[in-house]
């Protein structure tokens, strides 16, 4: 079993945080390599207008340490 083929089945996914980037490289590259990923973004809600970007960058973080604290293997 090759190195790379032991760390793909080591861990659950990968999760891609991101905010207005292009992230299509990343998740061509992620999938032809074997990876799965999730594209996290944080979703816009009406409370959230009056929020700075800097917040609402924590709180997507927030939400992928969430979703990584879910998983089976680590992320």
């Amino acid at each position: 079993m090759s190195n790379k083929n032991s760390f793909i089945e080591s861990i659950s996914g990968v999760f891609i945080i991101a905010y207005k980037e292009d992230t299509k490289i990343l998740e061509k590259t992620l999938q032809q390599q074997g990876f799965n990923y999730e594209l996290l973004r944080q979703k816009h809600q009406p409370e959230y207008k009056s929020y700075s970007p800097s917040y609402l960058t924590l709180l997507n973080h927030k939400n992928a340490w969430i979703k990584a604290s879910e998983q089976e293997k680590p992320s």
